[in-house]
């Protein structure tokens, strides 16, 4: 009977342990995150969270359902929100009346909305992407997105579907072409005048077939080439619109262009930094007018009048490229700079260029250099 007594309290003993020790690795693991509480949904979705038109033709009206459902036991507000053109509409639907969404609105629990979103899709081509964003007052969920998406097409296609003239000197050739097909819809599209949004862009079209575009999908209608002329320095950013004959007020197809104009002159430094030395000292350097690829070419001063602290003459007896700028000794300490407008010779005010000057102070030490980078091709 002993020895049975013993193997009970043995086995009770054990069983207490092992429960209390099964109840200090739960806790543990509880305690580090190893074991999780069942999932609950999240407290508001929205489905879709991308919507896809596919292929549309443009110029249409596109409008996408966007359910929005609160998941939890508290209300919750929707508001601030914003399109991401303004070609895009919000609006919210409840049962079966639709009005626009306003600053926000309640969503209480367990209760589904539909937020109905409008894209007017233009006349481009290609993949069209807008975005609707919104905030919440839900911790967990502050922003939401969603997203609508169509590839565009329409009666007439231009391949390729933008122009890019890459950055060119000024006075260059300037000259990009596409050919417009007909996407094969009846009646057959018949082009009218085609114009361009920049006044320094021309265009001009010549009837193409299938021999001469081959490759090309869709029946080649025209070949269409835009001419930039005149065009000052800088960035070009401009559409062709081409109409058909029956509609010569809304344009069946934009082309977008875009380029970049390099002035055609330049000199070597693009910007003259005097170093620092004593406020007395004369200080020299020579300046090369250059064309684009970096030649000499003869120059003239468009200034009559220049700073007193600066002399200027030409680097040799009847040289006309290269110039020689010298500081004249100063008393003064303070910061000293001046802009030279120069041109080639015989040019017009429509090729200036302008050439910064420093002498350098404690105190210009800084903008001189950061000048003289930006300058720098």
């Amino acid at each position: 009977m002993n020895w049975r007594r013993g193997i009970e309290k043995c086995g009770h003993r054990w069983v207490v342990r092992g429960a209390g020790l099964a109840c200090f690795l739960i806790s543990g693991l509880l305690a580090f995150g190893f074991v999780r509480t069942i999932d609950r949904p999240p407290e508001i979705t929205i489905e879709p969270r991308v919507f896809d038109f596919g292929d549309v033709e443009h110029q249409q009206q596109l409008d996408a359902e966007f359910a929005v459902r609160n998941n939890g036991r508290t209300s919750w507000t929707l508001s601030h929100f914003t399109p991401s053109c303004g070609c895009m509409t919000v609006s919210v639907k409840r049962g079966d009346k639709t009005e626009p969404v306003g600053s926000s609105l309640v969503l209480a629990p367990g209760e589904e909305v539909t937020i109905v979103s409008g894209m007017t899709a233009g006349t481009m081509q290609g993949i069209v992407t807008g975005t609707v964003t919104f905030q919440t007052s839900c911790p967990d969920f502050p922003v939401f997105e969603f997203v609508m998406k169509a590839r565009l097409y329409g009666r007439v296609h231009a391949i390729p579907g933008a122009l890019d003239f890459g950055r060119t000197p000024q006075g260059a050739e300037q000259r990009a072409r596409f050919i417009l097909t007909d996407g094969g819809r009846q009646p057959p599209f018949v082009p009218g005048r085609i114009t361009t949004t920049i006044p320094s862009a021309t265009v001009s079209s010549r009837a193409v077939d299938s021999t001469s575009a081959a490759g090309v999908g869709g029946k080649p209608l025209l070949e269409v080439t835009v001419e930039l002329a005149n065009v000052a320095p800088g960035v070009i950013r401009g559409d062709v619109e081409i109409y058909s004959r029956d509609d010569d007020n809304t344009p069946a197809l934009r082309v977008p262009f875009t380029g970049e104009v390099l002035s055609r002159w330049r000199t070597s430094p693009p910007a003259v930094v005097f170093p620092r030395r004593g406020t007395l000292d004369p200080y020299t350097m020579d300046v090369q007018f250059q064309d684009h690829s970096g030649q000499p070419v003869p120059f003239e001063l468009c200034d009559k009048v220049i700073p007193d602290w600066l002399s200027f003459t030409p680097s040799e007896a009847g040289n006309t490229t290269t110039f020689r700028l010298c500081v004249k000794p100063v008393a003064a300490a303070s910061p000293t700079s001046a802009k030279l407008r120069l041109r080639p010779a015989a040019g017009d005010d429509r090729e200036i260029i302008e050439l910064p000057v420093f002498r350098l102070s404690d105190r210009t030490d800084s903008a001189a250099g950061e000048l003289s980078r930006s300058e720098t091709p």
